[in-house]
């Protein structure tokens, strides 16, 4: 309800003229304590749509405002560990200058190699997904 409509509310029912002043009218009902009524319930629902919007304010400002700084926080730290995971892919397929023919068996560090490279690959986005949208595995060739 706007303001216009309460005020369109209180002139209606404005009290009437006081008693003495002679109508040719029977009258059927005294107004006055339904105006009085109806006009303090548009001041109620004014006060209240004023709270409304002093709670939408205190809402934004208390619950809304935190989630967004805490979601752009830890989209910046999927970033910094997405970057983290292609450098460290990087180095893992250069060791060795990228033979890991060369890698002694015993050590395993070429099974390790090899199980980190598939799961890394398998949770690679593909170019057509969304950068925002979580990776998705891919299927094995």
């Amino acid at each position: 309800m706007t303001k216009k409509d309460l005020e369109a509310l209180r002139s209606k029912y404005r009290p009437p003229p006081p008693p003495g002043i002679v109508s040719t009218q029977p009258r059927v009902f005294d107004a006055r304590p339904v105006s009085v009524d109806v006009l303090h319930l548009c001041d109620e629902v004014e006060r209240l749509q004023i709270e409304q919007d002093n709670l939408r304010e205190t809402i934004a400002d208390t619950i809304v405002k935190p989630m967004e700084d805490e979601l752009s926080r830890v989209v910046a730290e999927a970033q910094r560990l997405r970057d983290s995971e292609e450098t460290a892919w990087g180095i893992i397929a250069n060791a060795y200058g990228g033979d890991w023919d060369q890698a002694s068996e015993s050590s395993g560090w070429k099974k390790a190699a090899e199980r980190w490279r598939d799961e890394y690959h398998k949770h690679l986005p593909s170019a057509s997904d969304d950068p925002e949208a979580p990776a998705k595995p891919q299927e094995e060739e």
